[in-house]
């Protein structure tokens, strides 16, 4: 779904959006968020390439309660062989019935490529798909999916896919 270039996977993060905004992905309300998390995760850079791939650790910072079903969020990865991304922009919780949550999620960002895969250009977006199973007290533990390219703007455009496990944990009051 989220491969090539950002066009498709954008398209498919935006179709769901559309979908979460509307409360149609399952039951419960549409950005059911209860608080904010903080979101350390681990995986694989370039995941889906048949040569060299990185091991990746994130950090994401996702504002919660009162946001209205769109939140805002802050984030950062960086790879072994020295590639980092910056990024902030916005995620939406879609409820899939009472314990997983299907989460769309768009953000613009610098890159900075590293020892690791040119992307054509310092800017770039990052679109991800996470689903995450809810557990007692606002944890959740989850996988996902995201794709970082510049959206076919610059002459060069590879992107790169991240497969990464997720735990977020709540800060904050409920």
């Amino acid at each position: 779904m989220v491969v090539g270039t950002g066009t498709v996977g954008a398209r498919a993060v935006l179709a769901s959006a559309v979908v979460g905004f509307l409360g149609l992905g399952g039951s419960g309300a549409a950005g059911a968020e209860e608080m904010a998390h903080l979101r350390p995760a681990a995986g694989v850079f370039e995941f889906n390439l048949h040569t060299a791939s990185a091991a990746e650790l994130g950090l994401q910072y996702r504002i919660g309660r009162n946001t209205g079903p769109i939140h805002p969020l802050l984030g950062a990865m960086a790879t072994v062989d020295g590639a980092f991304f910056v990024y902030g922009g916005f995620g939406i919780d879609i409820p899939i019935g009472r314990r997983f949550v299907f989460r769309p999620s768009l953000a613009p960002g610098i890159y900075h490529q590293g020892q690791a895969k040119d992307l054509g250009t310092a800017m770039q977006f990052r679109t991800g798909v996470e689903v995450a199973w809810r557990l007692a007290g606002g944890w959740r533990v989850g996988v996902e999916l995201d794709h970082i390219s510049n959206s076919g703007y610059a002459d060069t455009n590879r992107g790169a896919e991240s497969l990464m496990v997720t735990v977020a944990v709540p800060v904050g009051r409920r």
